[in-house]
C-alpha cells in the first residue's frame, strides 16, 4: 500500500505544471507595434528605481507599472517621430545630459578604486559648558549674553578646568569626574571612534595629538565651551576595516560618504593641478585671444570660451542673457568647462563612456527628457476657462481663500478672506491643473485602445 501511495506521490510531481516557473521571455503584455517581456519589465523597474520585491507581491501594481511602461514606450516613439530630439535646444539638453551621466560614472569608477587611510580616535571628555544666553525659569524669553559676559564665563570655566586637570594629576578618576562637572558627559563605555572632522577643530586639533591613555594637559577652548580631553583609543582606518571600526551600519555608510566626499576632491584637485593642466581666469574677460586656461596641454582662449556660450547655451537662456550674463554666473560656466576638459579625458581614458552601465543610464535619462518634452507640449495647449467658470469655482471655495499678510497683537497671522479678482489668478491656476490632469488622463486612455494594450495577467507573479 506505501509503495502504491508513493507512486501516485510521484506521478502528481511529475505531471504537475510548476507554476512559479518564470522566464525572461515570459510576454507580459502586447501592444499594436509590439510586446513586453518579463526581462525587459525587470530592466525597466531596475533602470527607474522601483521597488521591485514590493511590486512583484501584488498583481494590481504590476498592472499598474505594465501601463506606465507601454505609455512610456509609446510617448518616446511619438517624440522621436515628431522629430523632438532633432531641435537644437534639446540637443543642448542632452549634451549636458551626457555630462552629468558620464560625471557621476566617472565618480563612480573613482570611488570604487579609492584607497584611503585616515587616523581616528575614541575619546572621552569633560566639557565645561559656556552659556550665550541668559534663561528665565518658566519663562521662553531668552535675553542674549554680551562679549563681556561671555568673556567671564570662558575665564570662570578655564580655572574651573585646571582645577580639575589639577585632580587628574594627583591620581583623580576622569570618569567620576565627568559625573560631577560635565555638561555633556562622554565616559569610556559610550565613546565611538570618530574621524578628525567630526568634532570641533580645536576639540580634534588637541584630541588628535594625545598618545593613549593620555588627558590634555591644559583646558582646549571651543564655541560651546570649554574641554578636558582622554585619549582611549587609536587606529587607522583603511576601506578595508571600516565596516569593522564603524560596526553601526548607518553610521559607518555616514562616515564612509564623508571620506569618499573627501578624497575624491583631493583626487580631482590633484588632477585639476597636475602638469598641463591651470586655471588663469583672473576675472575678467580680455582679448579674444588671451588664455584662460589650459587643460590636458591645450591652451584654451577667450574665443573659445564665446563659442561655448554660443553653441551650449538654449535660445530662453540667450534671450535671459542677451544684455549681460552675471559675472557670478558666468564664472560658474568658466569653471565648469575647465575641470570638465580635464576629468573627461581621464574618465575616457578609463573607459567609462563605453561601460553598459553608463550607456543604459544615459539612454534611460535621453528617454526621460523627450517624454517630458512630447507630455509638456500636451499639456500647455491652450486651455480656455470662462468668467462664469472661475466665479463658480470662487463661490465653491472662497472658505479656502484667505490672505494673511496682517498679524494680530499676539504676533498670530488673521486670516482675510480674497476678494474675486484678487483670487482669480490663483482660481485659473487650479481649474487649469485640474483640466491638464483630466486631458493627460484622457489621451492616455485613448493611446491605450488604440494600441490594443493587453497584459497577461496569468503570467504575472503574486496575488
Amino acid at each position: 500500500m506505501k509503495r502504491f501511495m508513493s507512486v501516485i506521490a510521484l506521478s502528481i510531481f511529475i505531471i504537475t505544471p510548476n507554476i512559479s516557473c518564470t522566464s525572461d521571455d515570459d510576454i507580459l503584455a502586447t501592444y499594436k507595434t509590439g510586446q513586453i517581456t518579463r526581462g525587459e519589465f525587470t530592466k525597466w523597474l531596475t533602470a527607474g528605481n522601483y521597488p521591485r520585491k514590493l511590486i512583484l507581491e501584488k498583481k494590481d501594481r504590476q498592472k499598474n507599472k505594465l501601463q506606465q511602461m507601454i505609455l512610456e514606450i509609446l510617448i518616446i516613439s511619438k517624440a522621436k517621430e515628431e522629430g523632438f530630439e532633432k531641435s537644437p535646444d534639446f540637443k543642448i539638453y542632452i549634451d549636458r545630459t551626457r555630462q552629468s551621466i558620464l560625471r557621476k560614472w566617472y565618480f563612480n569608477d573613482i570611488w570604487d578604486t579609492l584607497k584611503y587611510n585616515e587616523p581616528v580616535i575614541k575619546a572621552k571628555y569633560i566639557l565645561l559648558n559656556v552659556n550665550r544666553f541668559k534663561e528665565f525659569p518658566g519663562k521662553l524669553e531668552k535675553i542674549k549674553l554680551n562679549n563681556s559676559e561671555i568673556e567671564n564665563q570662558y575665564n570662570e570655566k578655564i580655572s574651573l578646568a585646571k582645577k580639575i586637570i589639577k585632580i587628574l594629576d594627583d591620581g583623580g578618576s576622569f570618569d567620576d569626574l565627568i559625573d560631577k562637572y560635565s555638561s555633556d558627559s562622554k565616559k569610556e563605555s559610550d565613546t565611538k571612534f570618530i574621524t578628525y572632522d567630526i568634532m570641533p577643530e580645536a576639540f580634534s586639533d588637541a584630541a588628535f595629538k594625545l598618545k593613549e591613555d593620555e588627558y590634555t594637559r591644559e583646558p582646549v577652548k571651543d564655541r560651546k565651551g570649554v574641554y578636558i580631553i582622554k585619549l582611549v583609543e587609536r587606529a587607522e582606518l583603511t576601506e578595508k576595516n571600516i565596516d569593522d571600526i564603524f560596526n553601526e551600519e548607518q553610521r559607518a555608510a555616514g562616515i564612509k560618504s564623508r571620506l569618499i566626499r573627501k578624497y575624491t576632491k583631493k583626487y580631482l584637485d590633484s588632477l585639476l593641478t597636475s602638469k598641463g593642466n591651470q586655471f588663469l581666469f583672473k576675472g575678467e574677460l580680455g582679448r579674444d585671444d588671451d588664455i584662460i586656461f589650459k587643460a590636458n596641454n591645450k591652451n584654451y582662449t577667450v574665443s573659445d570660451f564665446k563659442k561655448l556660450l554660443s553653441e551650449k547655451l538654449t535660445e530662453n537662456e540667450k534671450v535671459k542673457f542677451k544684455n549681460n550674463m552675471p559675472v557670478k554666473e558666468r564664472n560658474r560656466i568658466l569653471k565648469d568647462y575647465f575641470e570638465y576638459e580635464v576629468w573627461s579625458k581621464d574618465a575616457f581614458k578609463r573607459g567609462i563612456d563605453k561601460k553598459t552601465e553608463y550607456l543604459n543610464d544615459l539612454e534611460a535619462k535621453i528617454n526621460f527628457l523627450l517624454m517630458n518634452a512630447y507630455l509638456k507640449k500636451l499639456s500647455t495647449r491652450y486651455f480656455y476657462i470662462s468668467e462664469q467658470e472661475l466665479k463658480e469655482e470662487y463661490d465653491n471655495s472662497k472658505d479656502k481663500l484667505y490672505s494673511t499678510a496682517n498679524i494680530d497683537t499676539e504676533g498670530k497671522p488673521i486670516k482675510k478672506e480674497m476678494s474675486f479678482e484678487d483670487a482669480k489668478d490663483q482660481i485659473k491656476g487650479k481649474l487649469t491643473e485640474k483640466l491638464r490632469i483630466e486631458r493627460s488622463n484622457k489621451w492616455k486612455k485613448q493611446t491605450l485602445e488604440e494600441y490594443n494594450f493587453k497584459i497577461n495577467e496569468a503570467l504575472l507573479e503574486g496575488e
